[in-house]
């Protein structure tokens, strides 16, 4: 079960101070980057020298809405820097809902990062799916191509909302074991 295994690999947690996992509840920005981040070996590969980080303002993450002292501070310095997080016009919109297109191109950016990306033909890859944004086809391709997302059949929605179950789906699609060759036991 993928959730299981997301969990089991550590790239995905339950809801902070509870014993859920809240499959179906749709998922934040901010969110999605630390289970990238967590699927690039998170804190026990990515040290806090690596970013600036001021005792005033937290993680330096580039974004002009972003407080750098929130959980997802380092998480997000690290996406900024290694090219996994763009944004748009200096803007990250962390505690927005993310779409499925959305996560599928931080996730391309994030196989990018690790030279794990290679392009396809995204027309003969989509055929006549038009459930996506033009701005996302070439992710939304790699990721049907790959096997990460409209398995089976099933439509992309690329412009849908993302539960946490699809994104740990997605996630352990990607990269079924951690960076870190260790599991959570």
């Amino acid at each position: 079960m993928p959730v299981e295994k997301a969990y089991e690999e550590g790239y995905i947690n339950g809801i902070s101070g509870t014993n859920l996992f809240a499959p179906k509840a749709d998922i934040t920005r901010a969110d999605a980057i630390c289970i990238l981040f967590n699927m690039a070996g998170g804190d026990q590969k990515i040290k806090d020298d690596e970013f600036s980080y001021s005792e005033n303002s937290g993680y330096v993450t580039g974004f002009d809405d972003v407080d750098g002292k929130q959980y997802f501070g380092k998480a997000l310095a690290w996406a900024k820097a290694s090219g996994v997080a763009n944004g748009s016009n200096g803007k990250f919109r962390p505690y927005d809902k993310i779409t499925r297109e959305e996560f599928v191109s931080l996730l391309a950016n994030f196989a990018k990062s690790k030279g794990d990306y290679e392009a396809v033909d995204a027309d003969s890859v989509l055929g006549t799916a038009t459930d996506y944004s033009s701005w996302a086809k070439q992710n939304v391709a790699w990721a049907k191509a790959n096997g990460i997302m409209g398995n089976n059949g099933a439509a992309l929605d690329g412009t849908g909302k993302i539960t946490r179950a699809q994104v740990a789906a997605m996630a352990v699609n990607y990269q079924p074991e951690n960076l870190t060759g260790e599991t959570r036991a």
